[in-house]
């Protein structure tokens, strides 16, 4: 699976037992070194889903030079998924 963030397409990958570089879990991670996308594969579908949609505004921020706290991000994530869903916009996603 990919998305195309801007001009930029990453890859979509899930991930068993995703951490950081000191070791801590992470529920996902955007590499824009090489385009790609990682969640973990462990969660549940709605969680693999907003995680995405918050390393989507991760994505969407940095290739705006736009400068976004974590609440921020979490906040445009959980809007987009909430929008989303709402208003069975669902269909475009497949």
């Amino acid at each position: 699976m990919k998305v195309k963030i801007g001009p930029i397409v990453y890859k979509i990958k899930k991930v068993k037992n995703l951490r950081n570089e000191v070791n801590t879990r992470m529920d996902g991670y955007i590499d824009y070194n090489n385009t790609r996308i990682s969640l973990e594969k462990e969660n549940n579908h709605q969680t693999v889903e907003l995680t995405l949609w918050h390393e989507i505004v991760h994505g969407m921020a940095t290739q705006s030079s736009i400068e976004l706290e974590e609440r921020e991000v979490e906040l445009l994530a959980y809007s987009l998924m909430s929008l989303i869903h709402d208003n069975d916009l669902t269909k475009l996603m497949r």
